[in-house]
């Protein structure tokens, strides 16, 4: 702050009781208030020169409401890119270090049974012609399974006593 900026301020340079209160940018000129009413200033004239008197003042009935901060002076408003950069830098991590599917649970068969794992291209009809047993045996042997979705590297048991064992 200057040395001489408190001389530049309204409380200084302006009578005791009177205030600024509005600026007309069209005329230039600056409308200050007192306890008598309100007094236009000259144009240009921030502080000094004639001013003249255009009445009282209206008197506002209503309550004013209390004044809530705005966003723009939010104390919020500053950190919160901070805390978004933390948050997509976690995330990154999280997709980075954390595996992106889990890994398809263990199958255990029962004794009579063959593990077949599942790879592209396989279906249910597809590994039962190929171990020569009917597609309802494969189904009671995988209780659960979705033929319709079956995912690559998952594991499904296969009833022994086929042809292509």
């Amino acid at each position: 702050m200057g040395r001489w900026t408190r001389y530049d301020a309204d409380e200084y340079r302006l009578p005791e009781g009177m205030k600024r209160v509005g600026y007309d940018s069209d005329t230039q000129r600056y409308t200050f208030q007192d306890e008598e009413g309100l007094w236009l200033g000259e144009p240009g004239a921030e502080f000094g020169g004639r001013i003249e008197y255009l009445g009282p003042a209206p008197r506002n009935t209503s309550p004013s409401p209390s004044p809530s901060p705005s966003p723009a002076t939010s104390p919020y408003r500053l950190i919160f890119p901070f805390f978004l950069l933390v948050c997509v830098f976690l995330l990154l991590v999280m997709r980075l270090v954390l595996p992106s599917s889990p890994s398809p649970a263990p199958v255990r068969c029962a004794d009579g049974q063959k593990e077949h794992r599942i790879v592209q291209g396989d279906t249910c009809w597809g590994i039962a012609q190929r171990y020569g047993v009917r597609l309802e045996d494969l189904r009671e042997a995988n209780e659960g399974i979705v033929c319709e979705a079956l995912r690559v590297g998952g594991r499904v048991c296969v009833p022994t006593g086929g042809k292509g064992e």
